[in-house]
């Protein structure tokens, strides 16, 4: 089954994943629905939960389709990033393929809420770095500020992807004092715009108690249980010797490669950082690990030598996976 996610066979691939991906997400846009993510977020997703409406927001139609194409969004990025990595580029499809399966791990994940939204603007902002870091041009920098800006408005713990992004420039060489102050002012333009907004429109009270929100909060963390435990840990495993390889082929590997592989290190970090500066449940957090962890899990499954060995390990996987989609949901 792995040969089927080769490069050369991408078209079967993607029509494969096209297949798996309507149904799960069509299952749990019927079967799950969470407003508490929308009621204490930051004030363009209260914004949002205004204007639609929670009727609207518990639409299982409306969520769908909002879902199904953010998530495709997801999976087209993630698939032409990978294209870019010089060694990485003929995992592409088996990655975008993983993708698919761990934002399913829990339903809350693959659902429209702020935090898909967040994660979706992470992945542009990430697909436009890699894009255009070689180039001498400011633009970019100036859009990613800006969508971050966006982003923080939607979900708070976006704020240090700021941080991650000067960091990566900084790797790069790419970082200078001009576009430190682009970072800034093209970041803050955002929230200025809001603020400017809702004064005008005499609710500054609402955007006021919203950003009151933002500061270091408690992790709200739900005790899963043992059968949910086991799924969790067995993944964690898998993820870090996949990491361990991705550090190992870091060492070997050419320059833009290596840093690639340690800038999704540092994104890995900062997301953890940033979980406490959420204040919806910590599950919402870990939705922009999911491309690192797709990454690591490739890799894992590549130093399998044994053809049936890799293959065991991909479907078992696989079936943890649905397994536990499909236990939480019933839960």
């Amino acid at each position: 089954m792995l040969q089927l996610f080769s490069r050369r066979q991408s078209n079967l691939a993607f029509l494969i994943i096209l297949v798996c991906f309507i149904p799960l997400q069509a299952a749990n846009s019927f079967l799950f629905k969470d407003m508490d993510v929308w009621h204490q977020s930051a004030p363009l997703a209260n914004f949002i939960y205004h204007i639609l409406g929670e009727s609207i927001l518990q639409n299982s139609w409306f969520i769908f389709f909002t879902s199904f194409f953010l998530i495709l969004l997801h999976l087209v990025i993630v698939h032409n990033i990978i294209s870019k990595i010089k060694n990485l580029d003929k995992h592409s499809v088996l990655l975008t393929w993983l993708y698919l399966w761990l934002i399913h791990l829990f339903p809350e994940w693959s659902t429209f809420s702020p935090a898909l939204m967040a994660t979706s603007i992470l992945l542009i902002c990430l697909y436009l770095f890699y894009e255009n870091v070689e180039d001498r041009s400011d633009s970019f920098v100036f859009n990613i500020s800006l969508l971050i800006g966006v982003s923080f408005l939607l979900w708070y713990p976006s704020i240090l992807l700021l941080a991650f992004f000067a960091i990566a420039l900084f790797q790069y060489n790419a970082l200078n004092i001009k576009r430190i102050f682009i970072i800034f002012l093209s970041f803050i333009l955002p929230t200025t715009n809001m603020l400017a907004y809702f004064f005008l429109s005499d609710q500054s009270e609402k955007i006021l108690y919203s950003l009151g929100n933002f500061h270091l909060q408690e992790l709200i963390l739900v005790q899963p249980d043992l059968k949910v435990i086991a799924v969790i840990v067995l993944t964690l495993i898998l993820t870090i010797l996949g990491l361990f390889q991705a550090l190992s082929l870091a060492a070997k590997t050419v320059k833009f490669s290596r840093l690639f592989i340690n800038n999704l290190l540092s994104l890995v970090i900062f997301v953890l950082l940033a979980s406490f500066l959420s204040t919806n449940e910590f599950s919402y957090s870990l939705l922009a690990l999911i491309f690192p962890i797709s990454l690591y899990l490739v890799l894992f499954i590549n130093i399998i030598k044994r053809p049936i060995y890799a293959e065991i390990v991909h479907i078992s996987l696989i079936l943890m996976i649905l397994f536990n989609f499909v236990y939480t949901l019933q839960s």
